[in-house]
């Protein structure tokens, strides 16, 4: 009986020992890795530019990570290979057709640091658009009739901006006209807030300005003779918006200031009729003058298209309330159409899949383990009826309290040892259900 015990025992951490250590090193929560699809619209043929985000971590904290990864997607001849930033982004352009059909799969799949792979159909659809319409609204008063516009459609303070003041009169531009600007809140030359001009041949006249709040009312005033008119309204200032420099852009380059410490500014150009054309990321280092400046090579062709806009942010989907878009080009007109802020839109998120297999795993792990440890219980309930049988073999129950008491002993010893087990089995399942959670 008693050696029946002892192999039991044995057996039974023999079983148990590499089972706990299993559960300990599989069942605790893995790292996942996933990546994100940011993007706006396809071309016309097809192709696309996409931003992809790499993290990694578990539910409560993911993280970017650096990492070269492959896009495949159909109509491709072979991957698209890049390599995330630190901060875990990185752009790839995908070629005409690659993605032209609506819900076309994509996989973007690496090695380190483990294998990994984001698969799906992407969402088709824009982001967020916004306009801002070159030409301003406010109360017109007087003889004179005037217009104002933006050229950029926003101001970026405290970067340099623009305005554009047209004087008529029944319709018949008029110029030679006295204009002044005044704005408490922007320096309209040598910290002055009040500026003048005299209209050009198309009855216009341009002031240039700084804008110093987040806020810019607005009076201009115009005389010709004796007739005079007024303009009051307020221009738009985006709070905390990085400044793209038009005389870079003209020169085929990106160069993006910030007014505030950035490491990097997410940088998207936008098509009407082209889509998403080109995206970016800008390192941004301090440039001396209290400001945060880096510039890259835009592409040629992306320029040549009609009204290109580039999309600047703090954050690699532009959905933060300092995201800005600026024209690329100057507009024949400073008057007509408007500047469309054009956000990315989440195209995959492979994140919430990831996180799921992972709890997927966990989940069998434990129900393996689980079902490992009843099975070894009804093993040691079976060998316990099988110890017991023997011992009343020995003799009849009441034999085994009188005449023999050393089988009446091996039997509480079992029963006592069985209950051990229990305790031990049932402390093993809290552990695993504990492990696997």
């Amino acid at each position: 009986m008693r050696r029946v015990g002892v192999l039991l025992g044995l057996a039974t951490a023999g079983a148990v020992f590499p089972l706990v250590g299993w559960v300990i090193v599989a069942g605790g929560q893995h790292e996942v890795v996933a990546a994100r699809v940011w993007g706006g619209r396809a071309s016309p043929d097809g192709a696309r530019t996409l931003r992809l985000e790499v993290l990694a971590g578990d539910e409560g904290a993911l993280r970017p990570i650096r990492t070269p990864l492959r896009v495949t997607s159909p109509g491709a001849r072979e991957p698209v290979r890049a390599t995330t930033s630190a901060d875990g982004t990185v752009d790839v352009a995908l070629a005409a057709g690659a993605t032209s059909a609506p819900g076309a799969p994509l996989r973007i799949e690496g090695d380190l640091p483990r294998p990994w792979a984001t698969e799906g159909a992407l969402v088709v659809g824009a982001g967020a658009r916004t306009g801002f319409p070159r030409e301003m609204r406010g109360e017109v008063t007087g003889e004179l009739w005037l217009r104002v516009a933006l050229p950029r459609g926003v101001l970026a303070s405290p970067f340099p901006g623009e305005i554009v003041v047209e004087v008529s009169r029944g319709g018949v531009v008029l110029p030679g006209a006295h204009v002044a600007a005044h704005a408490d809140d922007a320096d309209l030359g040598g910290g002055a807030t009040l500026a003048d001009r005299t209209t050009d041949a198309r009855g216009r006249a341009r002031f240039e300005l700084v804008a110093r709040a987040h806020a810019l009312p607005l009076r201009v005033e115009a005389d010709l003779g004796r007739e005079h008119g007024a303009w009051d309204g307020a221009l738009p200032v985006v709070a905390g918006a990085m400044w793209v420099d038009p005389a870079a852009l003209a020169a085929g380059r990106l160069v993006v200031v910030s007014p505030a410490p950035r490491d990097a500014a997410y940088a998207a150009l936008f098509s009407e009729v082209h889509g998403r054309m080109f995206g970016a990321t800008v390192r941004l280092a301090p440039d001396g003058a209290g400001f945060f400046r880096g510039e890259i090579a835009l592409p040629r062709e992306a320029l040549g298209v009609w009204d290109p806009t580039i999309t600047v942010a703090s954050d690699p989907a532009a959905q933060s309330a300092s995201a800005v878009a600026w024209p690329a080009r100057t507009p024949d007109d400073p008057f007509e159409g408007q500047v469309v802020l054009e956000r990315d839109a989440s195209l995959l998120d492979g994140v919430p899949a990831a996180l799921d297999a992972e709890a997927a795993r966990r989940r069998r792990v434990r129900d393996t383990a689980l079902t490992a440890l009843a099975g070894l219980a009804l093993a040691d309930a079976a060998a316990f009826a099988l110890a017991w049988t023997l011992a009343r073999r020995r003799g009849g129950p009441a034999e085994l309290t009188a005449a023999e008491p050393s089988a009446a002993g091996d039997a509480g010893r079992l029963a006592a040892a069985l209950g051990g087990l229990v305790a031990v089995f049932a402390a093993l399942a809290v552990l695993v259900a504990w492990r696997c959670t």
